[in-house]
């Protein structure tokens, strides 16, 4: 019998809860230990630059009970650079369910992929990124729901060549309330700007040669 990801976190989860259970039998409720505090983000050094979070940020992957969230952090030098991230279930932060520390590395080209738990199924969240003092731009996103479902709205877009002029369609489904984007095309070309492009609106490609190395991918 196959076991998919979520049955195994699930059966995880639930060896993991029942001897906390046993454990609590006949106690005071009174007695229960408080939740956690959310760790907070500090710094004292040198601001890092202003553009730090030059790719904004993204989420994705969901499952009922977490979300990848992912960011690149622009920076020179070859040195790791630690990261902060934080989750909330406000646009303000002011109801915190979750935060954490990573790092860029140069080895993935300074991104940041992190995978937080123990987060409610088919809730939207809210997070940021923190490094070198600076905060990226705040993203929201969505757990993977449970059971059946009456309704589900998903968002579908296709190749997105930035390079032939802004794409104003992605503000109206960032606007939108969808559970989940599917994006069925590409996210990059090769192309040069040979192909008469770098008259458009967005400049053109870039690299405005044809896409070769891993420099010219990154």
């Amino acid at each position: 019998m196959a076991i998919h990801r979520r049955d195994l976190l699930r059966l995880a989860a639930a060896a993991t809860v029942a001897p906390a259970l046993s454990s609590l039998a006949g106690c005071d409720d009174d007695a229960a230990p408080a939740a956690p505090a959310v760790p907070e983000y500090s710094y004292d050094g040198e601001p890092g630059p202003a553009d730090l979070f030059q790719h904004g940020v993204a989420s994705g992957d969901p499952l009922p009970d977490r979300v990848i969230l992912w960011t690149r952090v622009t920076q020179p030098g070859a040195a790791p650079v630690p990261v902060f991230w934080e989750l909330a279930l406000d646009a303000e932060f002011t109801e915190r369910v979750a935060a954490g520390d990573a790092e860029a590395r140069a080895e993935v080209d300074f991104t940041v992929k992190v995978d937080p738990e123990g987060l409610s199924a088919g809730t939207t969240y809210y997070y940021r990124l923190w490094s070198l003092g600076r905060v990226s731009p705040t993203g929201h996103t969505r757990t993977a729901p449970e059971g059946a479902l009456d309704r589900m709205a998903l968002g579908v877009c296709s190749c997105a060549s930035l390079g032939r002029g802004f794409l104003h369609a992605y503000q109206g489904l960032a606007d939108a309330d969808v559970d989940l984007v599917l994006h069925l095309g590409d996210y990059i070309y090769e192309y040069g700007n040979d192909g008469g492009f770098s008259g458009s609106p967005s400049g053109g490609y870039f690299p405005e040669h044809v896409t070769v190395t891993l420099t010219d991918y990154r």
